[in-house]
């Protein structure tokens, strides 16, 4: 007795074509959206391994901000720190390994091609360009757009209260003796991203408990 062929209209071999291709297709779209989904976890990994290590250094240098008096070029003793809206010098603490070097590291904060630097030596120096021999240069960020540095200051007497007197200005002025009771420093990335970091600095004599945000438009 002959064995039966099964036979299959046209009309169903395009039906199963259909749902294979449906079925492929589906498996297909699924497997780009894993792999967008596992690339811009990755992204989102690398950027916020990038932020705690720009977090710690900024911590490390505007929390111990401390004042200095050095001679400038031309020999008259001024305080070493000098704040500008995208540019700040200091002088801060840090821990000791090597005697020589002393506790003292005096830094510059700088945005150069795109990239966020720091430029730090063990001895202060009177002119910018007298840094470069013995300077060490550490990028801390890159793809960067703007920065943008804030000083805090008190304006008001000893009975004022905190919003009564304290104020943000963008520059501090070189001839002061005193340094900005905080720092904030807003980046701007070329992606759009925006972030803030606000840092109380060594040099301060006022303190307020709780939380508080730096009121800008203080006269």
């Amino acid at each position: 007795m002959a064995a039966r062929v099964a036979r299959f209209t046209l009309l169903e071999v395009i039906i199963a074509v259909t749902l294979l291709l449906l079925v492929v297709t589906g498996m297909l779209g699924f497997g780009r959206e894993i792999t967008r989904s596992w690339e811009k976890l990755r992204a989102e990994h690398g950027r916020f391994r990038d932020l705690l290590v720009l977090d710690r250094a900024l911590d490390g240098l505007l929390s111990n901000a401390v004042p200095f008096t050095w001679p400038d070029s031309e020999g008259e003793s001024r305080q070493f720190f000098f704040g500008e809206s995208d540019y700040v010098r200091l002088a801060c603490l840090r821990p000791v390994t090597q005697v020589e070097d002393g506790a003292l590291r005096f830094a510059e904060i700088l945005l150069d091609d795109g990239r966020l630097m720091v430029v730090s030596t063990a001895h202060p120096w009177r002119d910018p360009s007298d840094a470069d021999e013995r300077s060490r240069t550490t990028v801390l960020a890159t793809g960067v757009e703007r920065l943008e540095f804030s000083y805090a200051d008190w304006a008001g007497d000893d009975e004022a209260d905190w919003d009564a007197g304290l104020i943000w200005v963008d520059e501090w002025d070189p001839e002061r003796t005193e340094m900005p009771l905080a720092i904030l420093l807003t980046v701007q990335w070329r992606d759009g991203r925006v972030e803030s970091w606000l840092r109380r600095t060594a040099a301060g004599y006022r303190e307020r408990w709780g939380k508080w945000q730096p009121a800008r438009d203080n006269p």
